[in-house]
């Protein structure tokens, strides 16, 4: 999944991610999800139907790579993924897991198109593409 990070938010437009998500999650019960977890005696967010399916996010964003994992910086010392948090937590609640998170940093004060191009190559052969 690519996601541009826009004003720290998700977009908000007339069909915004959080909508896509909602019709996405109620229009696949049955196919994603079979429930919460609970109905089986399990834990709250074990019912998804994709286990051994894995999902990648590829951000970019203008922020520098050296704002993240400083507590003195911007993000006060968050990754890139804690940001992404609650979108994580809703393919892990499909019952997929993270391969590890492609990011494009300071893509408009600083851009290294040519750069990022040869590191995602890397990246897609080192998750197995």
């Amino acid at each position: 999944m690519h996601k541009p990070r826009r004003y720290f938010l998700f977009p908000i437009a007339k069909f915004g991610l959080k909508k896509y998500l909602d019709y996405g999650l109620t229009g696949g019960y049955g196919k994603l999800y079979a429930h919460d977890g609970r109905n089986d005696g399990g834990e709250y967010g074990s019912g998804g139907l994709l286990q051994g399916k894995k999902y990648m996010f590829s951000i970019t964003m203008n922020a520098p790579q050296e704002a993240f994992c400083d507590k003195s910086q911007f993000f006060e010392g968050k990754s890139v993924d804690e940001l992404f948090f609650g979108l994580h937590k809703a393919f892990n609640f499909l019952g997929m897991e993270p391969l590890k998170t492609f990011v494009c940093f300071d893509i408009m004060s600083n851009p290294q198109l040519d750069i990022d191009k040869v590191r995602l190559q890397r990246h897609l052969e080192v998750c197995g593409f």
